[in-house]
């Protein structure tokens, strides 16, 4: 098995094969790294701590003013992979987008749509070409109003415990979900930074935002080159530091990080974790 999988990461490094890119803010790319989910396993880029795509509104309708056909459809994403499948039975066609890319925009369903709209000879066509303009311009304006966001609505003036009392380890009450808290002294100033999972490639840097709050927004060209979605709103960026009484220790964070759930999910500390130098 193993040498199977050395042949395979050969492959893929030597021919440029089963490798995903996700674009920057020059439009230029950056090629997603696949996270090791084990020894000697390699995953995908993961889609489970990542978000989606901006999206013009309202969101256009396929064959405006065409006659009524079934249309089974399907649009698969995860981080630098895109696809849309679109399948007619009553001609038993099918309109199929593969894309190793993520682009400024959902690149594999526009063109899904525009040829589905061709091959359904649809007179009324959609301007996908405004459209894909629209949702670059979206995608690259998420960033700076999220940082005006955050500051409008913080508090100024607070402060923080000694960094060490935030330290640990935190899992969800599933236990699903374990992130790890640390100091991270490496550059000559002590500063908080949190790893998803504990993986050194997960690693994102805790910036006091207000009170026990902190923030791991980075640049947009940085959760690109991560393998992130850009797309999650101000609370995702939100870790909010907790204790069962105000002069207690420590014991928890909450994070909503999913903006479908009712409220915000809570971490409980397990272990402390020593300052990393």
């Amino acid at each position: 098995m193993a040498g199977t999988l050395s042949s395979i990461l050969e492959s893929i490094n030597r021919w440029n094969l089963a490798k995903t890119y996700e674009a920057l803010d020059d439009a230029s790319v950056a090629e997603v790294v696949p996270m090791l989910s084990g020894d000697d396993t390699v995953g995908g880029p993961g889609s489970a701590m990542r978000s989606y795509l901006l999206l013009p509104k309202p969101v256009p309708e396929v064959a405006r003013g065409h006659a009524s056909h079934w249309i089974l459809c399907h649009q698969g994403m995860m981080s630098g992979n895109l696809a849309a499948v679109n399948l007619v039975p009553s001609t038993q066609g099918a309109v199929m987008v593969l894309s190793n890319s993520l682009a400024l925009k959902d690149t594999a369903d526009w063109l899904g749509q525009l040829y589905l709209e061709a091959y359904l000879g649809v007179e009324e066509r959609n301007d996908y070409m405004a459209l894909s303009k629209e949702s670059a311009e979206a995608a690259l304006a998420w960033h700076p109003k999220l940082v005006a966001e955050l500051l409008q609505r913080r508090s100024p003036g607070t402060h923080h415990r000694d960094l060490s009392d935030y330290t640990g380890i935190y899992y969800n009450d599933a236990r699903t979900m374990m992130i790890e808290v640390f100091i991270d002294t490496s550059h000559g100033v002590a500063g908080l930074k949190m790893a998803f999972q504990s993986l050194e490639s997960e690693v994102f840097p805790l910036i006091h935002y207000q009170h026990h709050e902190f923030t791991w927004l980075v640049s947009r060209n940085e959760f690109a080159r991560r393998g992130r979605f850009t797309k999650y709103n101000a609370n995702h960026y939100k870790i909010c530091f907790g204790s069962e009484a105000q002069e207690d220790p420590v014991t928890y964070f909450t994070w909503w990080h999913n903006k479908f759930l009712f409220e915000t999910e809570k971490f409980t500390k397990c272990t402390a974790k020593k300052t990393q130098a």
